[in-house]
């Protein structure tokens, strides 16, 4: 088993001012830190809240404790290469401002890093569905990501992220676009389906919306880029079919076709929820309505799928 000696945590927030002392808490209480140099270096991507004043002040009580405060929100991609610069040591963590790790966090990634060059556990609930978790107060399953690894709580050896690091100008997908980066390079990385990390965000319908829209124009980006196929592009580009043999059909002033265009952001919405949470009978209801305005996201994800193809 890998000794880790010196070790980076980088944590990126952007308005982050409710959860980020639970992060770094949970950071500092991980039982592997008693016997080694660490330090926590927060990225505050231009929040417009009192996180980097929060930050500030942990960092008057632990000189272990940086801040690089960016003045300007530049996205993830930007923000974790950033806290990548300032890093150091053989292993570099990126535990996200709204997760929150268990104690023993630290010692289950460890056990896999002599096999390993990236380890990581499996955020609940998972980002794109947490607006609907907190709204109807549905139990999350602990999915495992579709990506893998993903860069809300994942642990690299440092020599080959500093090596690859992070793509700035990704605004979204940047773990993704990381994780087939560090696979063409030869590296491995394993997802561990029994470390499950909590994740607490406060988020509105409006800025989940908005979240949604542009985790499809990123999918977008990122396919143009990888030319690999997920689950999620398939839905995708069959929507788009549709979509296409729908517009040829209207033109012909043929219908036969355009219910199912109507119903299938709805199927995909609905699918959706069953495999991210548990249903229970008490709560039936509750799944019902969150299956419908989940179409609504799934409506706005194809939205930004498709206007993703537009950019460069």
């Amino acid at each position: 088993m890998n000794e880790i000696k010196k070790i980076s945590f980088i944590v990126v927030a952007y308005n982050e001012e409710k959860n980020i002392a639970n992060c770094m808490s949970s950071i500092l209480n991980q039982r592997e830190l008693k016997n080694s140099d660490f330090k926590i270096i927060v990225v505050n991507d231009g929040s417009m809240d009192k996180t980097a004043d929060i930050v500030i002040d942990l960092s008057n009580n632990n000189k272990a404790i940086q801040l690089i405060d960016l003045k300007k929100n530049m996205g993830r991609g930007f923000a974790r290469d950033a806290g990548i610069e300032k890093a150091n040591g053989d292993y570099i963590v990126f535990i996200d401002a709204d997760i929150t790790i268990p104690e023993n966090w630290l010692v289950k990634v460890r056990k896999h890093l002599e096999q390993y060059d990236a380890v990581g556990g499996i955020a609940v609930p998972d980002g794109d569905v947490t607006y609907i978790c907190e709204k109807f107060k549905l139990k999350p399953k602990p999915m495992p990501h579709t990506t893998g690894i993903t860069g809300s709580n994942v642990i690299y050896k440092g020599e080959i992220l500093k090596k690859i690091g992070f793509n700035p100008e990704i605004r979204d997908g940047e773990d993704t676009d990381l994780n087939w980066r560090l696979k063409g390079a030869g590296y491995k990385s394993k997802l561990l389906e029994n470390l499950i990390v909590t994740h607490k965000e406060n988020i509105s319908f409006k800025k989940s919306l908005k979240r949604i829209f542009f985790f499809g124009t990123g999918a977008t980006k990122l396919f143009k880029i990888h030319k690999r196929f997920r689950l999620p592009d398939l839905i995708f580009f069959f929507f788009l079919l549709l979509l296409i043999i729908n517009v040829i059909l209207l033109i012909r002033e043929n219908l036969i076709l355009l219910p199912l265009l109507i119903i299938f952001p709805f199927i995909v919405g609905f699918g959706h929820i069953l495999h991210k949470f548990y249903i229970k009978k008490n709560k039936l209801i509750s799944f019902i309505l969150a299956g419908f305005v989940n179409s609504i996201f799934i409506m706005f994800y194809f939205l930004g799928r498709i206007i993703g193809f537009l950019y460069k």
